[in-house]
């Protein structure tokens, strides 16, 4: 009888379809022009938000044509415009869902011989070490609630938006930047503890693909650092830094990007340097030099800082590759949150009542409550958060620079050159760009807190999750959306075996760091022969 419930379901789905109407499954009536269809089985996603592009790509990989139905939330605030255009390359900035008929045919080690519906729900907010403690622990976490009073139908077939509802559930797979063992203080989640031996050893953990981090900068300051440089910073003659937004050629954008080497990073993530005039290109300031080229210096010359909270993959990652942490015990911390009137500013956000006294902030731009003559730290939740913080701040002109992977991209923010080196996918795979790492899905080993470890069927779709992740022909189209104008950005498959020369159309990574790819405090190692062709 359930059997033929659901093909009923399916059918009259399918017919929705040929009107041009919805076609993926309703899951739980969320649709009302729609036969309700129940999940017969649930798979918990938490961690990296980093991957939540990648999920459609996978998902249409895995599930039956024209069965899937996608959720996402309303993004941080329900005002801002980029969450009414969420759609399924633009997931929600928290939390999101997919449902389909998942082709059995498509899944190592099924048994049966039926398609089953199976919804997938992902956590993205906190980032990666929401994919870690609480995976291993088999601790309950906020999700997105699905049904029909929280989420409703939007213009877009299949697309639905979620309200803030959430309801606690346990996590079964975890997704983050970078390995496990890497998520020790102060890459910790707020109310955590650092990741102990035990919970590792709980955990079936498999590298699936590198991911490429930036250090992405507002215009205003990509322009002054092109001009201490001696780099133009007007290719297109419009009179607009633009940066990576030029409609100029790939040879000309890289030629033009300027650079900062990892320890100059690091000095300023670290917030010793107070002010950009404390920074000198041979003896003249960088807010004399920016004057200078006609460039617009910025009203609050304090150096601002548009960082990720303590559990974000993307923080750990940029804690190891600039700041030597937690790799060496001795080395100094970021520099946190010391913002007072944002909303936006995270797990340490404090209401707008504490310290409003003429209404509401216009966000990150505004400047009331900011340190003056020191660095100025905004911890955000996700890297959506990020974006609009640098997007925010490069409104009024404000020199700011973030942390952030490389699916993010903007016409108000750039990215910079590390040594030397532009963040494509060629120099990080052949060796020449530093700031990337391992990223890993994994999942419990045994029974824990109750709650079993994946088995059967369940644990043959998250192995083969894992398997698509890392396959280049799923990671080139994913690449292909980051709209990057001077060269493939991305992700690089850590487990396919090189081809050399470096083919951007088989993305895939010539190097590792430690055993499995797992060690991101180690130096790079060659997975056999490589390319060293820069770009």
């Amino acid at each position: 009888m359930k059997l033929n419930k659901l093909h009923a379901a399916v059918v009259a789905a399918t017919a929705f379809a040929s009107t041009g109407a919805f076609a993926g499954l309703n899951l739980n009536g969320i649709n009302p022009a729609l036969p309700a269809v129940t999940p017969a089985m649930t798979i918990n996603i938490a961690g990296a938000s980093a991957s939540d592009k990648g999920f459609k790509d996978v998902m249409d990989n895995l599930c039956v044509a024209g069965t899937l139905s996608i959720y996402t939330d309303t993004c941080t605030t329900g005002s801002d415009p980029a969450c009414a255009g969420s759609t399924p390359k633009h997931p929600g900035a928290g939390y999101s869902a997919y449902f389909c008929t998942v082709d059995r045919t498509k899944v190592t080690g099924w048994s049966g011989a039926t398609n089953i519906n199976v919804l997938f729900r992902k956590r993205s907010a906190g980032g990666s070490g929401w994919g870690v403690q609480p995976v291993s622990d088999a601790a309950p976490i906020s999700m997105m609630a699905l049904n029909p009073t929280n989420c409703k139908v939007t213009a877009t077939a299949d697309v639905f938006k979620c309200g803030s509802t959430t309801e606690n559930v346990v996590a079964d797979l975890g997704i983050s930047d970078a390995e496990p063992a890497l998520f020790k203080s102060p890459n910790v989640p707020a109310g955590f503890s650092s990741i102990t031996n035990a919970q590792i050893a709980n955990l079936d953990v498999r590298t699936i693909a590198a991911l490429t981090f930036g250090i992405p900068v507002t215009n205003a300051l990509y322009g002054a650092l092109q001009a201490a440089q001696g780099l133009d910073t007007d290719l297109d003659g419009d009179n607009i830094v633009e940066g990576t937004s030029e409609t100029a050629t790939q040879a000309q954008i890289l030629a033009n990007m300027p650079s900062m080497t990892d320890d100059q990073i690091g000095a300023l993530l670290k917030g010793s340097i107070g002010t950009w005039d404390s920074i000198s290109f041979g003896g003249t300031d960088l807010l004399t030099v920016a004057a200078n080229a006609g460039l617009p210096v910025p009203a609050n010359t304090s150096v601002t800082i548009c960082r990720r909270v303590d559990g974000s993959g993307t923080q750990a990652v940029a804690n190891a590759m600039f700041l030597n942490v937690p790799c060496n015990a001795s080395a100094g911390f970021a520099a946190a949150d010391n913002t007072i009137c944002h909303s936006d500013k995270g797990a340490q956000n404090l209401a707008e009542a504490d310290c409003t006294a003429g209404g509401a902030w216009a966000r990150y731009a505004d400047q009331r409550g900011l340190p003056e003559g020191e660095a100025v730290v905004f911890e955000n939740s996700g890297s959506g958060d990020v974006e609009f913080c640098l997007n925010d701040l490069q409104g009024v002109g404000t020199w700011a620079l973030g942390v952030q992977s490389l699916e993010k991209t903007s016409t108000k923010y750039s990215y910079l050159k590390i040594n030397g080196a532009a963040p494509t996918l060629q120099n990080v795979a052949t060796g020449n760009y530093m700031d990337w790492a391992s990223s890993t899905m994994q999942y419990r080993k045994a029974l824990t807190n109750g709650i079993p470890a994946p088995a059967g069927n369940a644990k043959a779709i998250m192995n083969q999750l894992r398997v698509d992740f890392a396959k280049p022909a799923v990671l080139k189209p994913l690449n292909d959306t980051f709209g990057s104008s001077y060269g493939p950005v991305g992700w690089l498959s850590a487990t396919a075996t090189p081809v050399v020369p470096f083919n951007p159309n088989l993305p895939i990574m010539q190097f590792t760091r430690g055993a499995s790819g797992m060690s991101t405090c180690n130096a790079q190692v060659a997975r056999g022969t490589f390319d060293m062709k820069k770009q």
